[in-house]
């Protein structure tokens, strides 16, 4: 019985931590940077993401999405310039500015696919649709191994 409740509570203790066990290792050693960049990001990367909204009336979703991206490129930018400006140490430079270019490119795919959804193709903004995925996933993995999961759009 004791046996089973140990692993009942082992069982917990990890869906708990789940998040912390799935992340991958940290690729920086600069708390400081990090503190920092979570104070940079915090709620303004969330208020960043495209939410549904169900009073919406825009039938045409494409051109929606389109509208989003170009509103929220320019605020998403602004928020890397002010991580850029953040001191990191000599250690970390190359993959903070790494990263930081990760959210160059997705920006860059965002607005193609958005200047393709506003010419009509669906050929086209079917094609570019998918440029955004691997910077973002690159985005992603930094911030979630340096802990910095505030500043993933």
């Amino acid at each position: 019985a004791f046996l089973g409740i140990a692993a009942v509570l082992a069982l917990a203790i990890a869906w708990l931590n789940r998040s912390y066990i799935l992340r991958a290792d940290r690729t920086i050693d600069d708390p400081a940077f990090v503190t920092a960049a979570n104070k940079v990001c915090g709620k303004r990367v969330v208020d960043l993401r495209a939410v549904r909204r169900e009073d919406n009336t825009d039938n045409n979703l494409e051109l929606q999405t389109a509208k989003q991206i170009e509103r929220v490129a320019p605020k998403l930018q602004a928020i890397v310039e002010e991580l850029a400006a953040i001191k990191v140490n000599a250690a970390s430079q190359v993959k903070v500015t790494e990263w930081l270019g990760h959210y160059d490119d997705y920006s860059a795919a965002g607005l193609r696919y958005a200047a393709a959804i506003r010419r009509g193709n669906p050929d086209e903004y079917n094609r570019v649709d998918d440029e955004g995925i691997a910077p973002l996933r690159a985005i992603s993995q930094f911030a979630r191994g340096n802990r910095i999961d505030a500043c993933i759009p």
